[in-house]
């Protein structure tokens, strides 16, 4: 699975990197700082959808089917870093990573119908994300003295490693007693994205807008500390984020 992955990645990078490279003979490598590094943060507001598992424990006759309505997701600010060239006037392309540290709690108990009982489960999520990414911009669009505004839109492709700790679950009314293992697992990450770009020097410049980012299904595992308190099939959720950013850019 994780060759695939790799393959997959691979695959997107070159389309990342290549395919907006055709447009260099029509319009030329600038040579005007064309090199950018940025660091900033966004604030993302998480959810998740496709929710499913199990968390009754094995050997036993009862379920506890998790649903979407069953888990909420905490808010999280996200720092990040990236790498850009541009690539003629209109297109840059750029290598980004993003951290996020979030965690599920219960918003409502699991149930499990036939014996009238709850159930719940939380977890600490972390997230580090890969991206390849790709721009295009309409250059100097607005100015106002010696700033000026390129307005851009954007997407991303990549992989997202999301990290499970610290994880619970318990069939007794909500009350989190069994510890499960920690689990993380590399999923198929991509991102959409519109903003815009103000620089006040040629080297200094700002970006800000909002981004949306899919990051894969997280996957709690089976497995308990203690074997004989292993769940029946893992707690899984494709998690997404909406997320305001501001990035502080340098050029050269």
């Amino acid at each position: 699975m994780k060759k695939n992955l790799l393959k997959r990645t691979f695959i997107t990078a070159s389309i990342g990197f290549i395919v907006p490279a055709i447009a260099v003979a029509a319009d030329g490598i600038s040579d005007n700082n064309p090199w950018k590094i940025s660091a900033g943060m966004s604030y993302a507001m998480l959810n998740a959808a496709n929710t499913s598992g199990d968390i009754a424990l094995t050997g036993g006759t009862s379920h506890y089917l998790a649903r979407n309505s069953n888990l909420a997701y905490q808010n999280a600010w996200a720092p990040g870093i990236e790498f850009d060239r541009d690539i003629g006037s209109y297109i840059t392309v750029g290598l980004a990573y993003e951290y996020l540290n979030s965690k599920i709690t219960t918003s409502t108990l699991i149930p499990e119908s036939a014996i009238n009982q709850t159930g719940s489960y939380a977890s600490n999520l972390r997230i580090n994300t890969f991206l390849f990414k790709t721009y295009l911009k309409w250059p100097d669009a607005f100015s106002v003295g010696s700033m000026s505004t390129s307005p851009f839109i954007g997407a991303g492709l990549g992989a997202a490693n999301l990290a499970m700790s610290n994880q619970q679950s318990d069939t007794a009314s909500g009350v989190l007693l069994n510890p499960l293992v920690n689990n993380t697992v590399w999923q198929f990450a991509f991102s959409a994205e519109v903003g815009a770009e103000t620089a006040w020097t040629p080297n200094w410049s700002l970006s800000y807008g909002i981004k949306y980012t899919n990051y894969g299904k997280f996957n709690s595992g089976t497995a308990a500390t203690d074997a004989s308190q292993n769940i029946i099939k893992s707690v899984q959720a494709n998690v997404y984020a909406f997320a305001p950013f501001l990035n502080l850019g340098y050029r050269f």
